[in-house]
């Protein structure tokens, strides 16, 4: 089938549904298409996918029942590019077709298909920039010796510093010593570290969870605080 679907982020955009509505409806015309249906979302922000209708159209497009969905613009699909593109993926999965009307964009046609190429290229770019900014947080909170998260092994949160825990700083010097001198596996060092009664932040049993993340986080930051 082919279907419309009409999004706005408010409750008082009523007049845009049914322009966007009748847009929709000329479009099928001029192209002398049957349009079966509309789903519609009142009031939804395009930031969050988690919509009604929007979900009850992608599972008919899952079951192969929608053939070509038709929106008036980009911006009705969603405004977030990672989750609009991994939607897209869905289609093309299913074999369903996407017209955006203002854009021009048909994805059955090379320039369509480009277009969606290009969505990806800058979505990745931004996932790319979140990342960055966030590890230069991370490694500024570092160099400085402030708390980058809510509990940090093998530190004490004094204000806005972190000490070194002494207690904990020689159980790690201990992980360290078996997985890298030693060669345990991290089953090996968990049961090592249960049966010497060690326990994490929330004085709770210490699990393999427990072991990777600390490994892991000082083999990447290599944040170790030296132990006499």
């Amino acid at each position: 089938m082919i279907v419309g679907y009409l999004r706005t982020s408010t409750t008082l955009q009523s007049n845009r549904l049914k322009t966007d509505e009748d847009t929709i409806k000329k479009y099928c015309e001029l192209y002398d298409l049957k349009l079966d249906k509309f789903y519609t979302d009142f009031g939804v922000s395009g930031g969050t996918f988690d919509r009604e209708e929007f979900n009850e159209m992608m599972n008919e497009v899952r079951q192969g029942n929608v053939e070509t969905i038709i929106i008036t613009e980009l911006s009705r699909w969603g405004r977030s590019l990672y989750e609009m593109l991994g939607s897209v993926d869905v289609l093309k999965k299913y074999n369903t077709n996407l017209v955006i009307i203002k854009e021009g964009i048909d994805l059955t046609t090379s320039s369509g298909k480009m277009f969606m190429n290009l969505l990806g290229v800058m979505s990745e770019y931004e996932r790319d920039l979140v990342s960055e900014r966030v590890k230069n947080v991370l490694h500024n909170k570092k160099q400085n010796n402030k708390p980058y998260c809510r509990n940090v092994y093998g530190f004490d949160r004094v204000g806005d510093q972190l000490i070194p825990n002494q207690v904990e700083q020689r159980m790690i010097k201990k992980v360290l010593t078996l997985r890298h001198n030693k060669g345990y596996s991290y089953g090996e060092i968990v049961k090592f570290l249960q049966r010497n009664s060690y326990t994490n932040k929330s004085n709770q049993e210490i699990t393999r969870n427990s072991v990777v993340g600390i490994i892991k986080n000082l083999d990447q930051n290599h944040t170790f605080s030296s132990i006499n």
